[in-house]
């Protein structure tokens, strides 16, 4: 539930931000976000870690649905 609020968040700043920097540059910056988010996913210790996890992936995933439209 918590990415499925993040990604509306992720498809607006994504817009914003691919009129800023580019497509290209926007897709290298949310891959590496998306990998720091599956990192804290699969190597969670507390429910902390697995709540920012899911923030950050439920960005990139907002994120990347709007560049590739």
């Amino acid at each position: 539930r918590v990415q499925l609020m993040v990604i509306p968040v992720g498809c607006l700043l994504g817009g914003i931000s691919m009129d800023c920097w580019g497509r290209q540059r926007v897709t290298l910056i949310c891959s590496c976000l998306f990998t720091l988010g599956w990192w804290l996913l699969t190597g969670a210790q507390n429910h902390i870690m697995i709540f920012i996890g899911k923030i950050v992936t439920g960005f990139c995933i907002g994120t990347t649905s709007t560049l590739l439209m």
